[in-house]
């Protein structure tokens, strides 16, 4: 809370009260009497009678909570205005962000990036398939035993390339590891 409460003057007398008085004067259960004294809310006093509560301090507590709820500075509750408009601020901004940095291409979505990706891969697999072909093109005196072994090899990587490629790519999309 922003403010502070004041002291009794010197020359005023000291009301104190029981917890069920004080409720009672608030307007409020017991119980949640004995919340906001547990949250540091309102004060009991220690003093040598049954009667913690000092009346002017916790109504004057009391009416400045009040007031910092209704001002918007202060919650209460389980779900807190206060600390929910803050988050909600946040997270307006950090997507306000993200939009800005996609307007400047400067992030990617991720359907993009695996659209992209696929294509990279339809094109390589299309030509490592074709690469016993080419290289008897280029190198007559490759027999026909080299060109199977060649093809092979090919299909082997590109079986390893699948069964491990897609795994890599969703950790990698879904927490930026790179290790294996």
């Amino acid at each position: 809370m922003t403010g502070k409460v004041k002291r009794l003057a010197p020359g005023f007398s000291t009301m104190y009260a029981t917890a069920s008085q004080m409720a009672d004067i608030l307007g409020m259960s017991k119980q949640n009497l004995a919340k906001l004294t547990q949250k540091g809310i309102l004060t009991r006093e220690e003093n040598e009678s049954d009667l913690p509560y000092n009346v002017q301090n916790t109504i004057q507590a009391y009416a400045l909570r009040m007031r910092e709820q209704a001002a918007g500075r202060s919650g209460g509750g389980e779900y807190d205005l206060v600390s929910e408009r803050a988050r909600e601020t946040y997270h307006k901004a950090n997507l306000a962000e993200i939009k800005a940095a996609e307007a400047r291409k400067e992030v990617i979505s991720r359907n993009l990036i695996l659209s992209a990706w696929a294509r990279v891969m339809a094109t390589s697999r299309s030509r490592l398939l074709g690469l016993g072909s080419r290289l008897r093109k280029q190198m007559p005196s490759l027999t026909d035993e080299q060109i199977e072994i060649i093809d092979n090899e090919v299909h082997s990587t590109l079986e390893h390339l699948a069964s491990g490629g897609e795994i890599a790519v969703e950790r990698v999309l879904k927490d930026g590891s790179t290790d294996e």
